[in-house]
């Protein structure tokens, strides 16, 4: 019965990490319903590291037009820098998580005995922490004023998968995008809808 509690919390555990959502903040005095345009600020320099395909030029590339791709489907035109309502920018990096297990360990022990005309027979068993490590790309996407100023941040966070064709890693870098920027442009409210 312990087991299956145990295999219940981590299947729950793993579930919750699937419906990730982006983490998101703004500038509330900032008036989103201006926003028709928008420029890159600098295009981030891809990674040079062969073994880091998730911070490659191509990943780079993917993460451009798909960021472009979801500003286009807000109706926002992309402009040279100084027409620009807003500027865009992004960040992507990995990180080295840990994250804590309980796994089950059989011990060899076993025990037989007789006790009153009974037959008693034992086989131990224990839950004992252990740590899975696993690198996680992280997204950060930046939407900053003309002058520069922060005004709205998304960004996404989710265990890296390994062995992706090139489609798959365009498949996954269009969704986590999506997942973002779907927040932006934040809806405001007003104190007298509250």
């Amino acid at each position: 019965m312990k087991s299956l509690s145990v295999l219940l919390v981590l299947v729950a555990v793993s579930l919750a990490g699937c419906a990730s959502r982006a983490n998101v903040d703004y500038n509330q005095a900032f008036n989103f319903e201006q926003i028709a345009t928008y420029a890159w600020l600098d295009l981030p320099t891809a990674g040079t590291d062969p073994t880091q395909f998730y911070l490659s030029q191509l990943s780079h590339q993917r993460m451009v037009y798909a960021i472009d791709n979801q500003l286009m489907s807000k109706n926002l035109t992309k402009v040279s820098r100084h027409k620009a309502d807003v500027l865009v920018s992004y960040q992507a990096m990995i990180i080295k998580q840990e994250l804590p297990q309980l796994q089950p360990q059989l011990e060899y022990s076993l025990g037989f005995s007789h006790h009153y005309h009974r037959n008693y027979f034992g086989l131990s068993y224990q839950l004992e922490p252990a740590y899975r490590r696993y690198d996680e790309r992280s997204l950060v996407i930046d939407i900053l004023s003309p002058n520069q100023q922060l005004i709205w941040r998304g960004g996404l966070s989710l265990p890296i998968k390994t062995r992706l064709t090139p489609v798959e890693r365009a498949k996954e870098i269009n969704q986590t995008v999506a997942k973002i920027l779907m927040s932006f442009p934040p809806i405001l409210t007003s104190e007298a809808d509250k």
